[in-house]
């Protein structure tokens, strides 16, 4: 009994590791302003040394960019806030299409265009009754400098579950060209990145490396300090 409760446990920690993995990454990078925030308010450029390869630091297998806003999607009955996850062509969807249980993952190839194509989780399609083929309208909150609301209608294409409540019943991953339009951002300008390593025992160590690898205006975080 002892033996299947350890085994258990390291097993049940072990999965928990690896669905923040297919949200966060090993290690997030983003302007020291935005102090942790869930979304990312202040943009940071896509021209950084470490940016498309870290090579400063081997251990590093994958960077990709992201920008997260808030959004509420609404339906005739309903309404549900959410965050907006904004991905590019680089996304490491590996990760995410073990939780896909219906439908296909998005596609963002096409960078003369802001694609529509979203997934969203089983939680909030049951909460919200959409399928796939739905059309989701998300409504975009004021800031000082847009005085309208904004929204989009975006094409849900695939359903996951992670069974991490706190990750389905918020995030909505869509074009990383449409959440920089939504914020008028330039194409070279993201929220952050999320970094991947290769060896998630020695994440402290590589999580200093990589803070000292980049510029002093910007933050690193691993996910055990998240």
């Amino acid at each position: 009994m002892m033996l299947v409760s350890v085994a258990t446990g390291v097993g049940l920690k072990q999965k928990i590791r690896e669905k923040i993995e297919a949200f966060n990454g090993h290690v997030s990078i983003g302007n020291l302003d935005n102090n942790s925030a869930q979304v990312t308010e202040k943009p940071i450029s896509t021209e950084q040394d470490f940016y498309p390869e870290f090579k400063s630091v081997p251990e590093v297998t994958h960077i990709q960019p992201i920008t997260t806003k808030y959004g509420v999607i609404r339906t005739e009955t309903d309404f549900e806030a959410v965050v907006v996850k904004g991905v590019g062509p680089d996304y490491k969807w590996d990760y995410l299409e073990e939780y896909l249980i219906e439908g296909r993952l998005p596609s963002f190839s096409d960078k003369e265009a802001y694609s529509t194509e979203i997934i969203l989780s089983e939680f909030l399609a049951n909460r919200l009754n959409f399928e796939v083929g739905d059309k989701a309208i998300v409504y975009f909150m004021n800031s000082e400098e847009q005085q309208r609301t904004r929204l989009v209608a975006f094409d849900i294409v695939g359903i996951f579950n992670s069974g991490f409540r706190e990750f389905d019943k918020t995030y909505i991953i869509a074009d990383l060209s449409q959440v920089q339009r939504l914020n008028k951002w330039d194409e070279n300008q993201v929220g952050g990145f999320e970094v991947f390593v290769n060896d998630f025992r020695k994440i402290d160590e590589i999580g200093g490396e990589i803070y000292y690898n980049i510029d002093s205006t910007l933050e690193s975080r691993t996910i055990k300090q998240q």
